[in-house]
């Protein structure tokens, strides 16, 4: 028996929230969204990143201020092995997917949403500790500072004014 689809309706306050969390494929993937052109006057995808999207996501749905999503089947998407996220190296993918969710967390903060925040900062330090702990990264000494600069950030999202 298939299921029926759910629709449901997101203030752009909740679906930040949930972009701050662990299930947040759906809001961010660009390809499965129909968008305003208008909401991309001021907003662009960053050349040479991969996870482009992430990276402006938060941006488009607080624009946008209200969010419709549906759990209907009505974009495939197919990952060929030639394609960018197919044929890139997993450290690269690694890196931009960090620098997108921490370009998120800084956003957050700047608007005050400092729940949010730290949990995308702690977030950002799990990918960071799963890639130098996977051995596809040397704990080097940018590494470490990068990882003080990471905890910083969390520190001053849970206490503001703390660091």
């Amino acid at each position: 028996m298939i299921a029926e689809p759910v629709v449901s309706e997101l203030s752009a306050r909740e679906a930040i929230h949930v972009l701050s969390g662990p299930d947040t494929v759906g809001l961010v993937i660009a390809c499965g969204k129909l968008l305003r052109r208008g909401l991309f006057e001021e907003i662009r995808f960053p050349v040479g990143r991969l996870h482009e999207d992430e990276f402006v996501a938060h941006e488009v749905l607080w624009r946008a201020g209200r969010i419709v999503v549906t759990t209907a089947p009505l974009y495939f998407y197919l990952q060929r092995e030639d394609g960018i996220m197919g044929s890139a190296s997993s450290d690269k993918r690694a890196r931009d997917l960090r620098d997108a969710l921490r370009t998120r967390a800084l956003w957050c903060e700047s608007m005050g949403l400092t729940d949010d925040a730290a949990r995308l900062f702690s977030t950002v330090l799990n990918h960071w500790v799963r890639q130098v702990g996977s051995g596809s990264g040397i704990a080097t000494r940018e590494h470490q500072l990068e990882m003080r600069g990471i905890i910083a950030e969390i520190a001053r999202a849970r206490m503001p004014g703390s660091v």
